[in-house]
């Protein structure tokens, strides 16, 4: 798996196309796979449609002080833990990990969300 594969969970449905100045750059960064990401000094700002704001992927810690603002920071090994909640998941641990800081450390964190049952 490639850093671009592990952030499809956070956009939205419906790729845009958009051109970047620094867009080979942005190529070679996004098909590093997970290991090779975390290995580099890196924090990637990503905005998030299913979130509805921006956050950053960051390679390891040390590239907490570079990030400026009040984002919410994520890890690879943290996004590789929730990739495959579903949305509703996602956004309650975000809003968790916005609220209260810090990580998220369970390497099978669906065992520990529990769906609500609909209301029908």
């Amino acid at each position: 798996m490639n850093v671009i594969e592990l952030l499809k969970n956070f956009r939205r449905e419906k790729s845009r196309n958009q051109s970047h100045p620094d867009g080979d750059k942005c190529r070679e960064i996004l098909s590093l796979s997970i290991d090779e990401f975390a290995k580099r000094n890196l924090a990637i700002l990503v905005r998030s449609y299913l979130l509805g704001e921006d956050i950053y992927l960051i390679s390891n810690p040390d590239c907490l002080k570079d990030i400026e603002g009040n984002h919410v920071t994520y890890l690879p090994e943290e996004m590789m833990a929730i990739y495959n909640l579903s949305k509703e998941s996602i956004m309650v641990l975000h809003r968790i990990k916005k609220s209260f800081g810090g990580r998220i450390l369970l390497k099978d964190v669906s065992s520990f969300i529990h769906e609500r049952p609909s209301d029908n």
